[in-house]
């Protein structure tokens, strides 16, 4: 993986469940690149560019989807606002997990988190959700997601500001 998605000011955001913290994200920004890291074993990450090229890549390869006119296989890259003309917010992740995998597919954190969500007293059968936002000057904190309300949230800033918000979502509203 480049350099630059393990360089950089660093969040990590955790879960906890009983007995053990679990890596959600690694989140860096470098410059004004934002790289969120979702997978560390298999270097998967989604990164917002200077450029204001987003993309999803597993280590240098681009994560490829079938979607557009051609019907065709296509890398999943899009082009948005370039992040320091960011005024309000602009999505760089969403992610989730059902509350009852989180010990199964998240690895033990190996360092202190950043960010600590706590999912002890969650319904095991709701999902867990993060958005990670570059926020400009313009962007009011946000108090609830699609009317759910937020279980944290946290700015960190370099070139750009990165909000993370996690909320949950109960599985009668999935069904």
């Amino acid at each position: 993986m480049a350099d630059a998605v393990n360089s950089g000011l660093s969040c990590l955001v955790a879960f906890q469940i009983p007995c053990r913290s679990l890596t959600a994200l690694d989140i860096r920004i470098k410059g004004d690149d934002v790289y969120v890291n979702y997978d560390t074993a298999k270097k998967k990450h989604i990164s917002y560019h200077a450029s204001g090229q987003r993309h999803t890549k597993r280590g240098k390869d681009y994560v490829f989807q079938f979607a557009g006119p051609s019907g065709r296989p296509e890398p999943v890259k899009h082009f948005r606002p370039r992040p320091d003309s960011v005024e309000d917010r602009e999505n760089v992740a969403s992610i989730g997990w059902r509350v009852d995998s989180l010990g199964e597919v998240l690895p033990t954190a190996d360092r202190t988190p950043d960010v600590l969500i706590d999912a002890t007293g969650l319904a095991p059968s709701s999902s867990l959700a993060i958005i990670v936002d570059i926020v400009g000057r313009l962007a009011a904190p946000l108090h609830e997601i699609a009317g759910y309300p937020i279980l944290k949230s946290h700015r960190f800033s370099g070139m750009v500001t990165v909000e993370i918000i996690a909320f949950s979502v109960p599985a009668s509203a999935t069904t």
